[in-house]
Parts: structure tokens; C-alpha cells; sequence
């Protein structure tokens, strides 16, 4: 565990970074082999990074490790460094690995009909000690009129919609105020419209707070028009990571995704459109 001393100061730095290099790793007790081979991956806080790849390429489980929910034998695989000293993820304890990390799941059923307010104030749970605070509660009300669902606070969980709940799974996410957030294709049960808002307001909070912000989808022209970078999965398990003007090319999305496309320019936002 790291001293809570050296963590504040850690913490605190200008700038954090979560790394790997040549991270490889297969689940137990399958026949599928190595699902991550040799993958060389960074963000750092105010990235905003598109990962992007076919079904069962990879992307929920490099979200998974490097939030630390999938444990690795290798205690330095993915390390967190402050551009000075570099720490692996796995020596910080719960409490404070929640200060560096946040992840939010596909897909996610409640148990009982709890209040949505209540829902999301479980997010706070890495800052209270033995009560929440004022602080906790303001949270809660601030993310919640940022993404819309003040209406929703009082409601019971089970009491709203599929689209909604997701709102509220991502507004849990947000108030944890973590450095890193990771988002596994959060906009899955989003309609067309929100999809957009809701991709240019976490595109807004990576830059304005300072967190570095991945999050993982299918629709690659949301990805190109709002994420200056990707990172790619190809079809033989490497990856790409860079600007999505280099890595969207005909090429490379041909060997993700087994399919002939088109790249152009979109009309209106100037992003790379891909047909």
C-alpha cells in the first residue's frame, strides 16, 4: 500500500499517465489464446481516446485491466507515473486506486429500488469517510444537471428507462472524480441525439477537469469527429494508437474489421468520415 503522504503528492501532480508495455494476457480456461499480445498503451489526463475494434477484439478487457479489475500476475504491467517516479497500479489500495480509476460496465442490472439520487451518490464512496459530506451531496446535484437527470433524482431506480439508466450509471461514474475514467461503449443504450450531446460533454470534461477520458464504441464516425486520438484493434491483436487522421485509414480499419470501406471528409465538421 502506498503511504498516504506519497499518494496526496502523487495525486496531486500536474499531469498523471497510465502505461504498458509489451502487456499480453489470456483468460484461463479458454481456447481462445491470447486475447492482448505485446500492447503498448498510455493516456494521461485530458486525453480523449476512441477504442475502437470488432466484437471480442480486446476492448473490455484492456478497460478492465488497466482499471485494475482484472489482476495481473505481473504487479509492474500497467504502471501509473507522474512524469517523475512510476508506481504499479496494483500497490494502491482500494480507496485510492478509486481516486485514479473509474470504470463503468456494458451493462449493469439494480438489485432493488433504490433512490436514483442515492444511486449515484455511491460513486462518492472513495471521498467519505464515515458520513458523506455536503460536498458528496453537491456532487450528485452538479453531474446530475450536467447530464440532464435532476427530474430523475427522486425516482426510484427500477421506476425509469433503459436510456435513462444509463445517464445515471454515467453521471455515478463522474462524481467519483477520478483522474482516469473508463467507459465501455458507454452510449449502447443511447439514442442517436444523446449519443452526440453526451460524446462532446465528456470530450468537454476530459479537457476542462483534467481526466483522461477512453471510452470504447462501435460507431467510428462519433469516434472520428469528437476523439483526437484511438487507439485501433487489428484483427491479429496488435494495436494502434495514435490520431485518428493516421490510424482510420482504409488499411488499418480493413484489418480490424474484415470489411472494405471508404474514408472521406465529413461535410460540415471536417473529420475524417468513414463510408
Amino acid at each position: 500500500m502506498i503511504k498516504t503522504d506519497l499518494f496526496e503528492t502523487f495525486i496531486n501532480s500536474e499531469k498523471l499517465f497510465l502505461e504498458c508495455e509489451n502487456l499480453s494476457f489470456s483468460y484461463k480456461n479458454t481456447s481462445k489464446g491470447e486475447i492482448l499480445k505485446n500492447i503498448k498503451f498510455s493516456v494521461s489526463t485530458s486525453d480523449f481516446i476512441a477504442l475502437c475494434g470488432k466484437n471480442g477484439c480486446g476492448k473490455s478487457t484492456l478497460l478492465k485491466l488497466f482499471s485494475g479489475i482484472i489482476k495481473l500476475n505481473d504487479k509492474n504491467a500497467i504502471l501509473v507515473s507522474n512524469g517523475k517516479e512510476k508506481i504499479a497500479l496494483k500497490d494502491f489500495n482500494q480507496i485510492q486506486k478509486a481516486k485514479i480509476v473509474s470504470f463503468l460496465s456494458q451493462s449493469e442490472v439494480p438489485f432493488w429500488n433504490m433512490r436514483v439520487f442515492d444511486f449515484i451518490l455511491q460513486g462518492r464512496f472513495s471521498s467519505k469517510k464515515r458520513f458523506y459530506s455536503k460536498a458528496d451531496f453537491e456532487e450528485v446535484y452538479k453531474v446530475a444537471e450536467e447530464l440532464k437527470i435532476g427530474s430523475l433524482l427522486e425516482k426510484g431506480i427500477l421506476e425509469i428507462s433503459g436510456g435513462e439508466f444509463q445517464r445515471v450509471r454515467i453521471s455515478r461514474s463522474l462524481v467519483q472524480n477520478s483522474k482516469f475514467i473508463f467507459l465501455d461503449e458507454p452510449a449502447s443504450s443511447l439514442d442517436i441525439a444523446f449519443e452526440t450531446e453526451f460524446t462532446e460533454f465528456l470530450k468537454n470534461i476530459a479537457e476542462k477537469n483534467n481526466i483522461g477520458i477512453i471510452f470504447s464504441t462501435h460507431n467510428l464516425n462519433t469516434a472520428a469527429r469528437f476523439a483526437k486520438n484511438t487507439a485501433l484493434f487489428l484483427e491479429d491483436g496488435s494495436l494502434i494508437q495514435g490520431p485518428i487522421e493516421t490510424a482510420f485509414t482504409e488499411q488499418n480499419l480493413h484489418k480490424a474489421f474484415g470489411k472494405t470501406v471508404t474514408i472521406s471528409k465529413h461535410p460540415v465538421f471536417g473529420s475524417v468520415l468513414v463510408n
